[in-house]
């Protein structure tokens, strides 16, 4: 075979490849094209929606408002379409045509070719719950139960709360925070309203505490000056909420103390009511006491003052005649002060 010749054959493989490779490309452009077509004219692809919707989620989707017919992901990818924003949770919403219309033109290529049906107005209701005050009492007794010390009884009065709305739906709680409460029962505090730990809205909460406890009462009328014996008080249980000061609760802490008012049967006893009596009163003889290196020297006197001990008084020294100071150190002594 000459040159020529071959170079003859090659080239002519050569055309019938090419000719073999743009009949494959021209078929497989074709197909994919007929693929696409299928795709874009498929029969059946249809979005009902309808007249009347229950949402739960704050924004509205296609998926919640109409019934979609179409293959594959693309019922997912219409579904996921926003609508508009949902009412508040309880609330009902009117949508016209037109306006979902206007909702959907920004997906017309997504949408093209499928079959809308849309209603001349659809009304949306968004779902919600509630909870009842009495609900919030109950929890409330539950938080001041924690916040009280063990033991101690209360009752709950005139309790107003305010801010209940309808919430969304999920797990429905309360977290308590504040509880101040004055000398009068009065209390006061927020609680954050939480759906699935989230906070959702607040309430405040106002009303009254009362607190009962067991303090010591006056058996007897008792007059201003009077020494307290122990069958003076007795302990009784009684509203405190509205008592002011500290009331005492054991009888060490008023019993031989001094009385600084009259009190009537029942009444209660504050600690700074009393007051301990003084070991030395004005008038009574005492005994005077100068130490001076190894030497005491003791004296007669008369208190000028009533004297508590460890304090400074002033003393008449009986024999000179002069006023001295002193220091009480005990019963019916006093040790001079140089």
């Amino acid at each position: 075979m000459t040159d020529r010749d071959e170079n003859s054959r090659v080239a002519g493989m050569s055309r019938n490849d090419l000719r073999t490779g743009v009949f494959v490309w021209i078929f497989a452009m074709c197909t994919l094209m007929c693929q696409v077509s299928h795709a874009e004219n498929t029969p059946g692809m249809t979005i009902r929606i309808n007249t009347f919707a229950t949402v739960e989620a704050d924004r509205t989707l296609l998926e919640d408002i109409s019934v979609i017919n179409a293959p594959g992901f693309l019922a997912e990818e219409f579904g996921k379409i926003e609508v508009t924003r949902s009412p508040k949770p309880g609330g009902v919403k009117t949508l016209t045509k037109a306006q979902i219309e206007s909702s959907l033109r920004s997906k017309k290529d997504l949408l093209e070719g499928v079959e809308l049906t849309i209603p001349d107005k659809i009304y949306l209701k968004r779902s919600g719950q509630e909870i009842q005050e009495n609900e919030v009492k109950q929890l409330l007794e539950s938080y001041l139960k924690k916040m009280l010390p063990d033991g101690v009884e209360f009752t709950l009065e005139r309790i107003r709360i305010s801010g209940l709305e309808t919430y969304p739906g999920g797990r429905l709680g309360l977290y308590f925070s504040g509880g101040v409460q004055d000398s009068g029962g009065r209390i006061s505090l927020s609680a954050d309203v939480l759906v699935d730990g989230e906070k959702t809205d607040r309430l405040s909460i106002h009303g009254w505490v009362n607190v009962f406890s067991r303090r010591l009462c006056a058996t007897t009328d008792l007059i201003k000056g009077q020494v307290i014996r122990s069958s003076d008080v007795q302990p009784r249980r009684v509203n405190i909420s509205r008592s002011k000061g500290e009331l005492a609760v054991s009888m060490s802490q008023v019993e031989g103390k001094v009385l600084k008012m009259d009190f009537g049967t029942g009444d209660l006893i504050r600690i700074d009511q009393v007051h301990t009596p003084p070991v030395i009163r004005k008038g009574e003889m005492v005994q005077l006491v100068a130490q001076k290196s190894n030497l005491m020297i003791t004296a007669s006197g008369i208190s000028r003052e009533d004297g508590y001990m460890g304090e400074a008084i002033r003393v008449e020294n009986l024999s000179s005649g002069k006023l001295i100071r002193g220091r009480v150190r005990e019963r019916s002594t006093v040790e001079i002060l140089y």
